[in-house]
């Protein structure tokens, strides 16, 4: 069974029993330490639900312990059968590539088990059974993860690496990763064709193979590399072309700069023993015996070494190789797919060698006329003491009878039980597996392909090959003719005679189908074919057959009316069951002008409160379409006219009074003389908006650019006019804000500015503050972030004594906010002897102390005036 857990909490979410998925595999490889596991189940089921958003799923392996995965991809489908999910995953321990960043650096001479403990520090994971004591330092040049780190470790201790987990039954408890000389090993595994090895594959690469090599070391401390040139005589012999080399660069893996050239033309020649052979690979499905009773010992896992043989091959293949990749189902006991690598072959000569040696040995053993020189004849061991002997071989002849025969007996049992049982699971799983083995041949072209159109849909029907060679059929679908079958446009994947694709009326759609074996080999496409859907119109429909029983809810929708066709003859006012339109009955946008019969609707074929905004199209209402007096204030929900819903209204089609304030949402009227209520927004215009009719003499004006509002009691108050605002004679008060400059005043004697001039080069600007009268400033303190240049001076009478001779204390210009770092002295005048003698000290925001020292001569007199900055 399969366990879904929560990818973020670990607990338990569900569990999907053997009877529920299906098409399982997973896949181990020991090469690249990958793996995976895939399944097929229902997509409707309990716990279909939680396969997404990176859940975790654990399965068993084949000795107890769990294994763990993440769900990377899932692919949801409708079959002929139901609705069904493929699942596809990868090892958790997977994710340590992305736990976190490891710095490049050279580790200390650390054992395995150490380099794994910094390599997991931080992670989920934590460092199982290690099986090397000894300790190497390994050089992490560039920026890695533990995952990767992992596996360089591996590496270099010669270590495998074997991921497992722990559980309490409802969570994962812990994470393991153990480092272990060899997984797998030697248990007399041995599988022959016919017997248990179902089938073999050979595959052999020539296109990585060298005559020659050029190793290329490391960068050494001066910049240089090592250069060797190794060949292979044989190899050139046998694979060269004209006598020339098939050569390569070669660059061991290492950061070693002081490798030497020996052991520079070691590891070339090393890499070169590997490169002069093609590349073979072996493929094989071999029954799992170990599950028949009676052969448990015949179980095999990954990383085991089996032998193999199979006399049938050309040539006859006798095989001794190490188990690198296991596929495998985890509800079917019985037969795995192994990709072997570290193989050995031998030939029919190489056996029947081994055989003669092994003959010539055992006729080795003692002849029995040897035998004769160290022991007694029969009857010279009788007569020597009678009495006692005969009694004692007899016994031990008895016993050692009874034994023997138990024994026999036991093993004869044994082994026929054993021989029996793996021969009926062998014929058995054999016949299975011929059966369910398909043959490696592309299908043929589909026959008898054709499409038929319906009412909203076209069945598509051909004729199924039922043989093994088909295991699915792809049905392609598209609108244009012509189509390319694509990922894109595939619609249906099975194996059956006839598929239903769902389409909507009056559309024509091209189909093309192949066939697909159980090898993923395709067969060649059909030739397009096409059908196309019908569309129900007023002929094919009696005069008076459609009534509202035969309608179902919300069918009718614009796109199904013709253009006037909802007149008044088809509208029944008389009969208690008479048509009542509400809001809920209307499509959004489905009333517009070409839907409706002239004078069609009446204000009793109207709910009030039925029509709002979202029910009329864009320019749907128009005179024609509205009797008159129809629309009164109950039939418009608040807000539901706007100036998108009005194409031409006249004054007749509305009852006078019923569209008040609240039933308005417009942007842009025009010649409308009304109480127009609040306007909360929108765009007015026009040449003048007045306020009342003296606006002119007090008021508010609108007017093109100007803006006034006026006051009999004040004067003109405020006028917008030309980029400038001006406020004039309030209390004989004129005040102006222009773009770089404020003016304000009371007389022509009397007035103030603030000017602002910014020089067009882009260098400092300067504001101007300009009054007739006093300028008075009231606040708590005034401060400058900026700095400061001004002009100082400091001057007295040496002493002949080293110390200062006078001082004086500088306040800036402007308080700072924040105390300068440093005070910049440049001396326009002074009699220094030294300019060491000059010092600026107690920096603070407010100014600094500027001294000079003397103790060069007595009496003289010493100054200095100049600049600062601060």
């Amino acid at each position: 069974m399969i366990h879904i857990t929560d990818g973020k909490t670990d607990r338990i979410l569900s569990i999907i029993d053997e009877t529920e998925f299906w098409e399982d595999k997973h896949t181990k490889s020991l090469k690249d330490t990958l793996e995976t596991f895939d399944f097929t189940t229902f997509a409707n089921k309990s716990f279909s639900e939680y396969l997404a958003e990176r859940n975790r799923v654990i399965i068993p392996d084949e000795d107890g312990e769990y294994i763990e995965f993440i769900i990377e991809n899932t692919r949801k489908f409708h079959g002929a059968d139901g609705l069904f999910i493929e699942v596809y995953t990868s090892a958790s321990y997977i994710e340590l590539a992305k736990a976190k960043v490891i710095d490049p650096q050279t580790t200390p001479s650390w054992t395995a088990k150490q380099h794994a403990e910094m390599a997991l520090s931080g992670t989920e994971w934590a460092v199982g059974t290690v099986d090397f004591a000894g300790s190497r330092t390994i050089i992490i040049e560039s920026y890695t993860n533990p995952y990767s780190y992992l596996k360089q470790i591996a590496s270099e201790f010669n270590l495998e690496l074997h991921f497992r987990v722990e559980t309490d039954g409802n969570k994962v408890t812990r994470r393991y990763v153990d480092l272990i000389e060899h997984v797998g090993g030697w248990n007399g595994r041995e599988v022959e064709f016919g017997k248990d090895l179902m089938g073999i594959e050979r595959k052999e690469d020539f296109s990585n193979i060298v005559t020659a090599l050029v190793g290329i070391g490391p960068e050494r401390d001066d910049g240089t590399r090592l250069q060797v040139f190794v060949e292979d005589k044989d190899a050139l012999a046998r694979w060269g072309r004209n006598g020339k080399h098939l050569v390569d660069v070669y660059e061991p893996d290492s950061s070693d700069s002081n490798m030497t050239l020996e052991q520079l033309r070691s590891l070339t020649e090393a890499e070169l023993a590997k490169r002069i052979n093609s590349s073979v690979e072996y493929t094989g499905d071999v029954v799992d015996l170990e599950k028949v009773p009676g052969l448990e010992h015949e179980k095999f896992r990954l990383g085991d070494t089996i032998r193999i043989k199979d006399t049938a091959f050309t040539p006859p293949l006798y095989l001794e190789a190490r188990i690198h990749t296991v596929e495998r189902s985890i509800k079917q006991n019985g037969q795995k797919t192994v990709t072997l690598g570290d193989y050995i072959e031998y030939t029919e000569e190489d056996v029947f060698a081994i055989y003669k040696r092994l003959r010539a040995e055992i006729e080795k053993k003692v002849s029995l006329s040897q035998v004769m020189e160290v022991t007694y004849t029969k009857e010279e061991i009788d007569t020597k003491d009678t009495n006692v002997k005969i009694e004692a071989a007899q016994d031990a002849t008895n016993k050692a009878q009874q034994a023997e025969d138990n024994a026999k007996s036991h093993a004869d049992e044994a082994a026929a039980t054993a021989e029996q049982n793996a021969k009926q699971y062998a014929e058995q799983y054999t016949q299975q597996y011929a059966e369910q083995k398909a043959p490696s041949v592309t299908p043929a072209v589909p026959a008898n392909f054709s499409a038929t159109g319906s009412f909203k849909k076209v069945v598509l029907t051909w004729d199924v090959d039922t043989s093994k060679v088909v295991a699915y059929y792809e049905l392609y679908a598209s609108q244009t003719a012509g189509f390319t079958p694509s990922s894109t446009n595939l619609i249906y994947k099975g194996k059956t005679s006839v598929f239903t694709h769902d389409v909507d009326v009056n559309q024509t759609w091209y189909y093309r189908l192949r066939a697909v074996n159980a090898y993923g080999q395709a067969g060649a496409f059909t030739n397009e074919v096409s059908a196309s859907t019908v569309k129900i119109i007023s002929d094919d429909i009696l005069f008076g057959a459609v009534n509202a029983q035969h309608i179902a809810d919300l069918a009718v929708t614009a796109q199904k009316l013709a253009s006037g066709a909802v007149d008044n003859t088809k509208l029944d006012r008389t009969s208690p069951n008479r048509i009542v339109i509400d809001s809920a009955d209307i499509k959004d946008a489905a009333i517009t002008s070409a839907k409706v019969a002239t004078a069609a609707i009446g204000t009793a074929a109207i709910q009030n409160g039925a029509i709002t905004n979202v029910k009329i199209a864009n320019l749907a209402v128009d005179t024609a379409q509205i009797a008159d007096g129809a629309i009164t204030s109950a039939k418009i929900a608040n807000l539901a006219v706007d100036d998108a819903k009005i194409a031409s209204l006249h004054g007749s089609k509305i009852t006078a009074s019923s569209i008040t304030a609240d039933k308005l949402n417009v942007g842009t009227l025009s010649a409308i003389s009304a109480n127009l209520g609040t306007i909360t927004a929108g765009e007015m215009t026009g040449v003048v908006i007045k306020t009342s009719p003296t606006a002119d003499t007090e008021g508010i004006v609108l007017s093109g650019t100007q803006f006034k509002s006026n006051s009999m009691a004040y004067g003109s108050n405020l006028t917008i006019d030309n980029g400038s605002v001006k406020l004039d004679n309030i209390n004989n008060y004129h005040s102006e804000v222009k773009s770089d400059a404020i003016s304000f005043g009371r007389s022509t004697t009397s007035d103030a500015s603030i000017f602002y001039y910014e020089p067009e080069d882009g260098s400092f600007g300067e504001l101007t503050i300009h009054s007739r009268d006093y300028i008075t400033m009231d606040a708590k303190e005034i401060r400058t972030p900026n700095t400061e240049r001004g002009f100082c001076g400091v001057g007295g009478v040496t002493t002949g004594l080293t110390g200062p001779v006078a001082g004086v204390g500088v306040n800036f210009r402007t308080k700072k906010t924040y105390t300068p770092s440093s005070i910049s002295l440049s001396g326009t005048s002074h009699n220094l002897i030294y300019s060491t003698h000059l010092h600026a000290i107690d920096i603070s925001p407010d100014g600094f102390w500027l001294y000079i020292d003397g103790g060069d001569t007595n009496n003289a007199y010493r100054y200095w005036r100049g600049y600062y900055t601060a």
